[in-house]
């Protein structure tokens, strides 16, 4: 049995993480999740899945879920507590789906840990892969993508017999913000408007 943690639960890859996890309950439980602003589908995952933590930043979101739920819980809230549920002995798996920029610090920390870690957040690869990656290796940690484009790369580079046969790998923007734009409307584009 492994015991997964997912951080992001209520997004869209905490969700395929809990299908996974539901149908295959022999095999793995949630033990832990984070959430933002969404109590509601939280509550009703801990309800589910009865894990052992929670950890929100939300004060809003902690009190809507405290006081309600009828399953027992641990809730965390602060960097020192999130860098305590990522430590956790019997945490085997740490699912980092925290939506862009606001992942960094949870995926840095989990690199810390000596766990494998699936990382849906492709922003912090982007933004501090050169520390990230490091970190990892320092601490064995395991990095495994599960964004689908960067794991498809990953599944390739793994049947590769030699890594200096390959010179670039490109990754297409094939979705994002500007999908429907014109190569007009691209030009105008601001810095903002893309961050």
């Amino acid at each position: 049995m492994k015991n997964i943690l997912i951080l992001g639960c209520t997004g869209s890859v905490g969700e395929s993480t809990l299908r996974v996890i539901e149908e295959n309950r022999d095999s793995f439980r949630l033990i832990g999740m984070s959430f933002h602003s969404n109590s509601a589908r939280a509550l009703e995952i801990i309800e589910k899945h009865s894990p052992d933590f929670v950890f929100t930043n939300i004060e809003d979101s902690k009190n809507a879920i405290k006081d309600v739920s009828k399953t027992s819980f641990e809730i965390l809230s602060g960097s020192n507590d999130l860098e305590s549920l990522l430590t956790i002995d019997e945490v085997d798996i740490i699912v980092s789906a925290i939506s862009g920029f606001a992942g960094l610090e949870a995926t840095i920390l989990a690199a810390k840990t000596g766990k494998r870690i699936l990382l849906a957040n492709k922003e912090s690869i982007v933004v501090a892969g050169d520390l990230l990656m490091p970190l990892a290796k320092e601490h064995k940690s395991q990095i495994i993508p599960i964004d689908s484009e960067h794991n498809a790369i990953h599944q390739c580079l793994l049947s590769c017999k030699d890594s200096n046969d390959i010179s670039d790998i490109v990754i297409t923007a094939s979705g994002g913000p500007f999908l429907n734009h014109s190569i007009d409307e691209l030009s105008s584009v601001s810095i903002k408007q893309a961050l």
